[in-house]
């Protein structure tokens, strides 16, 4: 092997190749074996519907296809020889994004946190959890761990998805703003939306409101519960909220929306 074209070629153009073959966009799935091995799956991914009623009689159960369905392990190239083992070991977590997923036994941040104390590769990952795990750890130890590590490193980037900040929640917008409100102290959107709505609207919806003394740096970053964008889902919900015209409050809605989903909060 050691004769191929391939090792001819300069080492960081080798390492240009690895990076190419390895990366996968939507990222590559953490998941630890029974004998403590560290292992990184491609990610199944359903495809989004068009239709919003489809969408979301299909949610929850597409949500755990996602999460239980898994690719091959990302590096097959590291099965071909030996000297390929050695130079793509830890490409996973140099050219991707690594997910976390509730496991039977440990959290998705628990996972996360264990594996950022022995990998110092590890710079960019993705927390999904379930609402219930997510409750228990949020504040507590652990998240105040990367909270830290982020604030040490700002090359190091967490992408924490809120489970139960929906976009076919009706009042996926105003939670948006009270959530930019209470992890970032910005208040100039809700506080012009308070100005066309009432106090006891506002006051009312405000228990699934997450409250933090954390000073959250900006490379740890909070995202809607899914992935992509429908935005016949934000509308949808939008059209059945009670929450009065929140265009004439905080302007063009649909691009603040996109930007929760590309940037988060």
């Amino acid at each position: 092997m050691d004769t191929s074209l391939l090792f001819r070629l300069p080492q960081e153009l080798r390492d240009q190749i690895y990076e190419y073959v390895l990366h996968q966009s939507p990222g590559v799935l953490y998941q630890s074996s029974e004998e403590g091995a560290d292992n990184f799956y491609r990610r199944t991914m359903a495809r989004p519907r068009r239709s919003f009623i489809n969408w979301l009689r299909s949610h929850w159960s597409r949500s755990r296809l996602v999460e239980r369905a898994r690719g091959p392990e990302n590096n097959q190239l590291k099965y071909v020889c030996r000297r390929l083992y050695y130079e793509t070991r830890g490409m996973d977590l140099r050219c991707n994004w690594i997910v976390f997923r509730d496991s039977a036994s440990l959290s998705a941040v628990q996972q996360s946190v264990l594996l950022f104390r022995r990998c110092s590769l590890l710079r960019r990952f993705v927390i999904m959890s379930s609402p219930e795990s997510f409750t228990a750890e949020y504040g507590q130890l652990n998240l105040s761990e990367l909270i830290g590590y982020c604030t040490a490193d700002p090359a190091v980037m967490v992408r924490v998805h809120i489970p139960y900040w929906s976009q076919a929640n009706p009042n996926f917008v105003f939670l948006g703003l009270a959530y930019l409100f209470t992890l970032r102290g910005d208040a100039s959107l809700i506080t012009r939306l308070a100005q066309s709505t009432s106090v006891s609207y506002l006051s009312d919806s405000v228990s699934e409101i997450l409250t933090t003394s954390l000073a959250v740096p900006p490379n740890f970053r909070f995202f809607p519960r899914e992935e992509s964008l429908d935005i016949d889902a934000v509308q949808c919900g939008l059209r059945r909220s009670t929450m009065p015209n929140p265009h004439a409050a905080i302007g063009d809605v649909r691009k603040l929306v996109e930007q929760w989903f590309m940037n988060g909060l």
